[in-house]
């Protein structure tokens, strides 16, 4: 389905880089805490890399894959790079780092202690901070943790729900039911045809868990851009480049 946004790519720092900011407004969202807590504390044990697939679906036909995306993640401690499809992005302690191939753009960031503590998806648990879960529920079968999230009507987030393996406390799959207009690229909403209905169904899966070998470039940001004094160039791979900077003072 077109280009899905970086809510699609960095759907599952929801759970990596959570934090406990909800109002704590009854046992079920007290366990969502501790749930979503024990998984980034997991993934934080050991470097580490693993593979995601994410497919794409109506809502009423999620039999029906309309389109599906393959990508891998490398992850030591608070660094992270991620490949997916032609986007790829790569965050350390300094700075944030995501290349467009296909528009041969590089998007800058300095990374601040703000954005190594908050999620990506901030307005997912801005929505059950007020209020707007309408049903949690954690379940288990045999090696399998499974949380199951509702959300009022009218969100653009429906439902999520994560299984993980209660072995090693890595997630097995997302599943997530969120507006269709979220996960089209901007300014190409005109695209979506009516086959598409107005919510999605977007299930990922993780698989392929393994460590991960050093690498002394592997979360190098200079091989993605270079900097000359107050001047910020692309790094040779990436010469014909576009250089967009997202942060004062960079």
């Amino acid at each position: 389905m077109k280009h899905p946004t970086l809510i699609l790519i960095f759907s599952w720092l929801l759970v990596l880089t959570y934090h406990n900011g909800m109002s704590q407004q009854d046992n079920h969202l007290d366990e969502m805490a501790t749930v979503l807590k024990d998984i980034q504390l997991a993934y934080q044990k050991h470097p580490l890399s693993f593979e995601v697939k994410y497919t794409y679906a109506n809502e009423h036909t999620p039999r029906v894959v309309l389109d599906s995306l393959e990508g891998k993640v490398c992850m030591a401690g608070a660094d992270y790079r991620y490949i997916l499809d032609n986007t790829e992005m790569v965050r350390t302690g300094n700075y944030s780092v995501v290349v467009f191939k296909e528009d041969k753009l590089l998007y800058l960031g300095k990374t601040t202690t703000d954005t190594l503590a908050a999620s990506p998806l901030q307005p997912l648990q801005d929505m059950a901070r007020q209020a707007g879960v309408r049903h949690c529920e954690v379940m288990y079968k045999k090696h399998r943790k499974t949380l199951q999230v509702d959300f009022q009507d009218g969100l653009p987030y429906r439902h999520i729900e994560m299984t993980l393996d209660t072995l090693s406390g890595y997630l097995l799959q997302m599943r997530y039911i969120v507006k269709t207009t979220l996960l089209i690229a901007p300014g190409a909403s005109e695209e979506v045809g009516k086959e598409y209905e107005e919510y999605a169904l977007v299930v990922a899966d993780f698989h392929h868990y393994q460590p991960l070998a050093a690498e002394k470039d592997l979360f190098d940001e200079r091989s993605f851009f270079v900097k000359k004094g107050n001047e910020v160039f692309p790094a040779a791979a990436y010469a014909d480049y576009k250089i967009f900077i997202a942060t004062p003072n960079f």
